[in-house]
């Protein structure tokens, strides 16, 4: 009777503690993820030289200068051309009334902070660069571009005008959609509508809960090994206490001579 209150009072302790837990760990990991999603928005409009912002996955609405949608997944982006590049850039350049401030592709020039090597495009990320060391690499539009002749190109201004669409980018946005995979320059989209899921309570609550079963998993071992039970040594005590070793003079066997000699040198 003993022993099976014993093993309730030991459920009753695990079932309380997982509870405990449950209401700490998980909910916890789960508010956390709900604060996450209630920051970020279920809908978000950028501009195209905010790609960089959309992960590969999502799901867009690209809204078109010529006023065309397109819908779909967005699968990451592409390089265009650099013969296309070269064309559009160009004639930029010419058109524009700060193309000349602006590097020729190939020209070298220098990132301060940054590298050297020969200008080969403005992409989504910033200014490509071209060296032999480091092949094609990509650098943050901040800092200064310096040209050959000296003349220094503020990198803000290059973001600024990439982001108000006017700069060229050699960048292009793939996008699978019903009717298959397509690849649109950036600068033949005006918007970009992004579509957010929001997972973040769930994965949350996901690590807390998982966090919970370890620890009841742990205390469970625990108690199966004694640790909150009885002691297997006190058991064996009290298996010893009512099943004592029958004494040899009552079970009728006789002493050895040496046993007889050392229990009569121990009565004197």
């Amino acid at each position: 009777m003993l022993s099976r209150r014993r093993s309730w009072f030991a459920i009753a302790g695990l079932g309380a503690l997982f509870a405990v837990h449950v209401s700490s760990c998980s909910l916890i990991g789960l508010a956390a993820g709900w604060r996450i999603d209630a920051k970020r928005p279920r809908y978000e409009e950028l501009r195209a030289s905010q790609l960089v912002r959309v992960a590969p996955g999502e799901h867009i609405t690209l809204l078109l200068e010529d006023s065309r949608r397109v819908t779909g997944v967005y699968l990451g982006s592409a390089h265009i051309a650099d013969s296309n590049y070269r064309a559009v850039y160009d004639a930029w350049r010419v058109r524009h009334v700060r193309g000349p401030a602006f590097p020729e592709i190939g020209e070298p020039v220098q990132l301060k902070p940054g590298g050297k090597g020969a200008f080969n495009a403005f992409v989504a990320e910033g200014v490509e660069l071209q060296s032999h060391r480091l092949g094609r690499y990509s650098h943050e539009n901040k800092g200064w571009l310096v040209r050959h002749d000296g003349s220094k190109l503020d990198l803000i201004e290059v973001r600024d005008l990439a982001l108000s669409g006017e700069l060229p980018l050699a960048t292009a946005l793939r996008i699978e959609t019903e009717l298959g995979k397509r690849s649109i320059p950036v600068n033949r989209i005006a918007m970009i509508g992004v579509s957010r899921a929001r997972h973040a309570a769930l994965k949350g609550f996901l690590v807390g809960l998982a966090s919970d079963l370890l620890v009841v998993a742990v205390i469970a071992s625990s108690q199966s090994s004694g640790g909150c039970g009885v002691s297997p040594n006190i058991e064996l005590f009290r298996y010893s206490a009512r099943n004592p070793a029958p004494s040899p003079l009552r079970s009728g066997r006789t002493l050895s001579p040496e046993h007889q000699a050392s229990r009569l040198s121990a009565g004197r």
